[in-house]
């Protein structure tokens, strides 16, 4: 017999009796074209971008949904911007929020979004089908980023920039930027809203736009002073853009040229296919202490004569990953670069000596990047200290053979061995030369970061992966582009031994965790010598909500380890696991990670 209407709706939908009706609350300011959603976690098709929108009443967010009752259901808010067609995830709560549905009708007041225990923990900004444009004044040291000529300078006790985003084809469109400024000297994340900003010392100031392309938009700078009077504008203008890179613009006023300005400028892509819409997955937890193992059990590339002890199996390899899982490490740290022919690849150094069959003598000197995959992994390759002592290097089996690719060490070594992925790029030291000589920054950043991220996201499985480099652009796209591993930054902290560098973001450790702070980063990956001579600046980067990793020397000694421990630090990378170390038998008083 034929069901009736009623029949085959209690076949296809739940019955009525079995929903409860739930008004989800939140609060939370946004920015012109942005809005709230409610993400289901309980979902296998998860997809922030085709969630429930909710509406603004009276400073309240508000959406009501049924449920089924007497169920756990999982879910969290999520801010959206609305880009004219294209829909961008701006913000995502970093915890999962759950109710239980236990009567017909139910009122879940949030509060505020992303506060869980008094304690703020959300993901701010995630590519997904639009890009973002970032300009910054005064992150050069050696120059200053705008000067006035005498002829047009003005007596003005202070100076302040602003920035817009302008259409030239089209309809006109005018898009004011986000306007951060990120302390050099001081900790502390950048304030939010601003309409302009003081141009000081000390800071630096960076402009971020969002859009689907920046094909046709020009950027006007503006430069005024304390009571808004305009004095200049500097355009950068499509023409004058490539990715990334700095850019010197006339400012402009009444039709003359009265100064110019300094940008540096980067503009971050999508991964392809939005393939980094994933979800957050954090297994660095902030309760345990890890310890790292550097390179596996430590570098074996070391200077005669320098009193180190090289690691007992060649540094980045499978074979030196696996010994320090088997000595008790919960990561292991290495360091990742592409081949000429694009593949990801383990080895520290930039450049290589490759050995000529027949005249071992006379090594020559190239780019790991100017070498393909098997290239590589079929030359007989030496570092400049192997050299130098007259040792060659031998690989007695396949998992000690150098330059493994990243796909054979998440297929090859134990999946319960947590990664440190250093991703390799080169920083120009003060005056503009590379700190690494010789070594080339990557053509097109965006592009060296998809390949390598593409590799990590299809083979990481549920392995405990987190990102670290010391290049500040890099790590902001490695950040943006997906939130499947977290991603901490790099810093010398000023350590002289290291160079001195031309960016304000990686010259010393108070502007590193500024600029992790403000731009929703895992931490900080500090050289230990920075938190060694005053340890309250562990608990200082903390209690931003950062988490702070150690490197280096130093971290050999093992009171300097006791010390860190002592101050609540969140991870040592070390040499030697497990083993007797120069000054001493380290002990492994890790707890291990759960």
């Amino acid at each position: 017999p034929r069901m009736t209407l009623c029949e085959e709706v209690r076949q296809f939908w739940p019955n009525m009796a079995d929903l409860s009706e739930v008004s989800f609350r939140v609060r939370h300011p946004v920015h012109e074209n942005e809005y709230l959603v409610v993400v289901d976690e309980n979902s296998d098709s998860w997809d922030p971008l085709q969630s429930p929108r909710m509406t603004l009443c009276e400073g309240v967010w508000g959406l009501t949904m049924r449920v089924r009752t007497a169920s756990s259901h999982s879910y969290r808010y999520a801010v959206l911007h609305d880009l004219g067609g294209d829909v961008a995830l701006v913000q995502l709560e970093g915890q999962t929020r759950t109710i239980s549905a236990t009567a017909p009708l139910l009122t879940v007041d949030d509060n505020l979004f992303g506060v869980f225990g008094g304690k703020t923990d959300f993901h701010s900004d995630w590519l997904v089908g639009y890009s973002q444009l970032r300009v910054r004044l005064g992150t050069h040291v050696s120059l200053p980023s705008i000067e006035l000529y005498p002829a047009a300078a003005v007596e003005a006790a202070a100076l302040y920039a602003s920035a817009a985003l302008h259409n030239t084809r089209g309809p006109p469109r005018t898009v004011p930027a986000e306007i951060l400024v990120q302390k050099t000297s001081t900790l502390g994340a950048s304030p939010r809203g601003l309409a302009r900003a003081e141009i000081v010392d000390g800071s630096f100031i960076e402009f971020v736009f969002r859009a689907s392309t920046f094909e046709d938009a020009a950027i006007a700078i503006t430069v005024s002073t304390a009571d808004n009077a305009l004095l200049a504008t500097g355009w950068l203008l499509p023409s004058q853009r490539t990715r990334g890179g700095t850019a010197v613009l006339p400012l402009w006023a009444a039709g003359e040229a009265v100064g110019h300005l300094r940008a540096d400028y980067v503009q971050i892509d999508p991964l392809p296919s939005s393939a980094g819409l994933q979800r957050p997955c954090n297994t660095f937890s902030p309760s345990v202490q890890y310890m790292i193992g550097h390179r596996g059990m430590g570098s074996t590339h070391v200077a005669p004569n320098s009193g180190k002890i090289p690691g007992p199996v060649t540094e980045n390899t499978i074979a030196s990953f696996k010994k320090a899982e088997e000595n008790g490490a919960h990561y292991v740290e290495f360091d990742v670069h592409l081949t000429k022919d694009n593949i990801p690849i383990i080895y520290h150094n930039f450049e290589a000596f490759v050995t000529a069959r027949g005249d071992p003598d006379c090594p020559v000197h190239t780019q790991v990047a100017d070498l393909t995959q098997q290239q590589l992994q079929s030359l007989l390759l030496r570092s400049k200290h192997q050299i130098s002592a007259g040792t060659e290097p031998v690989a007695h089996t396949p998992d000690e053979r150098e330059f493994p690719t990243l796909q054979q060490v998440f297929e090859q070594v134990p999946s319960n061995l947590g990664f440190d992925v250093e991703i390799k790029s080169p920083l120009l030291l003060k005056g503009g030369a590379v700190h690494e000589d010789g070594a080339r920054p990557p053509a097109d950043k965006n592009a060296y970061a998809d390949t390598i991220l593409a590799c990590m996201l299809a083979h990481a499985g549920a392995r405990p992966v987190f990102i670290t480099t010391f290049d500040p652009d890099l790590c902001l796209m490695l950040r943006l582009k997906q939130k499947r591993f977290p991603v901490a930054f790099l810093t010398c902290a000023g350590n002289s031994s290291h160079g001195e560098y031309e960016d304000a973001r990686c010259r010393s450790l108070a502007s590193a965790v500024s600029f992790a702070a403000t731009n929703g980063l895992l931490g900080v990956a500090t050289d230990s010598v920075a938190v060694l001579s005053d340890l309250e600046k562990i608990a200082a980067a903390q209690a931003l909500g950062l988490a702070v990793l150690t490197w280096g020397g130093q971290n050999n000694i093992p009171i300097n380890v006791a010390k860190q421990q002592q101050a609540g630090v969140n991870a040592i990378i070390l040499d030697r696991i497990g083993m007797y170390q120069p000054e001493g038998p380290l002990p492994n008083n890790f707890p291990m990670a759960s």
